[in-house]
C-alpha cells in the first residue's frame, strides 16, 4: 500500500508543471511595422538614421516584439543603405540587419505599403500589429510620405486605407511620425484600419518621436496604453525646447459618432449664417488655435484648426449641440499632451 502511495505522490508531483502551466497566459507578441520614407529628412538631415539609432538603443525584448523596416524614398542614407533601390531590415538580437533588398519603388505609392505589411505580416506573424509612417506631413491634403526620388508625389490617407485594406492585416494602432497628421478627416477614413491612431496636429519638431517607447511595449494592455507611452516619451524634450510639441492618441472605434455629431452641428450653423453674422463667424475661426501657419506666406497655410478651440469660439451659437460634439471628442480623445495651451487633440 505504501509503495502504491508513493507512486501516486511521484506522479502527482511529475504532472503538477503541465497542470500549472496550461493555466499560464502565453506571451503576447507584437510586430511594429516602420514606413520610413527617409525624403530630404535624411538624405540633408540624418533624421531618420538618428530615430533608428534610438531603436537599436531603446533594447526592447526581442523575444516579444519584431521591429521591421521599410527604407526609401531618399536620395542618400547615412547608414549606407542603397539609395538606388527599397531595403527591408529588421532590428532584432543581432540588431539591425537587412532582410531583402527590393526594386526601385514609389515610397508614396499604396501598393509599396501594402507589399511591406504583407510582407511583415507574413514573415513575423504576431498577436498584435502597430504601423508607423515616418517622414513629412501635410495633413488631410498633403498626406504624408513624400518620396523625394518621386517629386510631388504623396501617400494620402485614402491611399493609406486601400494599403492596409488590401494587405488583409489589422493594426491595434497606426501612427504617424509626421507633421500635421493628427486630424480629424485622417482618423475618418482610417477608422476601419485600426483600433487607435496617433498624430500630431502641430508640425512636429525635427527629432520627431523617442522611440525609447519600445522598451516595454509587450506590457501594454492595448493600443491605449502603447498611445500614452510614445506620447510621454515624445513630450520629455519639450521641457527645454522653444518648438512646439503636441501629440495624441485617439479610440478610432470613436470617430463615427464623433463625425455624426459634428455633420449634425455643422449643418445646423450653416443655417444659422446670415450676413450680420457671418464676420462674427469669420472672427472667431480667427482667433481659434490654428496648426501649420505659414510665417511669410499665408498662401501656404494649411487652414487646420482644433476642433475644441473651433467650438470653445462658437460656444454663443447652438450651444447644447456644440457641447455634444466636445463630448464625444473627449470621449474619442484617449490620451492628449502639448506645450502648446488649448489644444484637445483633434484639428480639422
Amino acid at each position: 500500500m505504501r509503495r502504491l502511495f508513493a507512486a501516486l505522490l511521484l506522479l502527482t508531483l511529475m504532472l503538477m508543471p503541465h497542470a500549472m502551466g496550461a493555466h499560464e497566459e502565453k506571451p503576447i507578441t507584437t510586430t511594429v511595422m516602420i514606413y520610413m520614407c527617409g525624403s530630404d529628412l535624411e538624405s540633408r538631415h540624418g533624421a531618420a538614421t538618428a530615430d533608428i539609432e534610438e531603436m537599436l538603443a531603446s533594447k526592447f525584448n526581442t523575444d516579444q516584439i519584431n521591429v521591421v523596416l521599410l527604407l526609401g524614398g531618399s536620395r542618400q542614407w547615412q547608414m549606407g543603405f542603397d539609395s538606388d533601390r527599397v531595403t527591408v531590415a529588421e532590428i532584432g538580437k543581432r540588431g539591425l540587419r537587412t532582410l531583402a533588398l527590393w526594386n526601385p519603388m514609389n515610397m508614396s505609392d499604396p501598393n509599396t505599403l501594402r507589399n511591406f505589411i504583407r510582407y511583415a505580416s507574413e514573415r513575423y506573424p504576431a498577436d498584435r500589429y502597430g504601423l508607423i509612417l515616418w517622414d513629412h506631413g501635410g495633413g488631410i491634403n498633403g498626406g504624408v510620405c513624400h518620396d523625394e526620388l518621386h517629386p510631388g508625389d504623396a501617400l494620402t490617407p485614402n491611399g493609406i486605407r486601400s494599403a492596409v485594406t488590401n494587405s488583409g492585416v489589422g493594426f491595434e494602432w497606426i501612427g504617424f511620425d509626421a507633421c500635421l497628421m493628427g486630424n480629424l478627416e485622417t482618423a475618418v477614413i482610417l477608422q476601419d484600419c485600426a483600433n487607435y491612431m496617433i498624430a500630431s496636429e502641430e508640425s512636429e519638431p525635427a527629432c520627431g518621436w523617442n522611440y525609447s517607447f519600445l522598451y516595454g511595449l509587450e506590457k501594454d494592455a492595448d493600443g491605449a496604453a502603447t498611445g500614452r507611452r510614445i506620447i510621454n516619451s515624445f513630450m520629455k524634450p519639450a521641457r527645454n525646447s522653444s518648438d512646439t510639441f503636441t501629440l495624441s492618441c485617439i479610440d478610432l472605434s470613436r470617430i463615427g459618432r464623433l463625425e455624426e455629431y459634428l455633420d449634425r452641428y455643422a449643418s445646423h450653423l450653416s443655417a444659422l449664417l446670415n450676413m450680420e453674422n457671418f464676420s462674427e463667424v469669420a472672427i472667431a475661426r480667427r482667433d481659434s488655435l490654428s496648426f501649420g501657419r505659414a510665417i511669410y506666406d499665408s498662401r501656404q497655410d494649411y487652414d487646420l484648426v482644433d476642433l475644441g478651440s473651433l467650438l470653445a469660439h462658437f460656444t454663443h451659437l447652438l450651444p447644447d449641440e456644440g457641447a455634444a460634439v466636445l463630448n464625444e471628442l473627449s470621449a474619442a480623445v484617449v490620451a492628449n499632451r502639448s506645450n502648446k495651451a488649448d489644444t484637445t487633440g483633434r484639428s480639422v
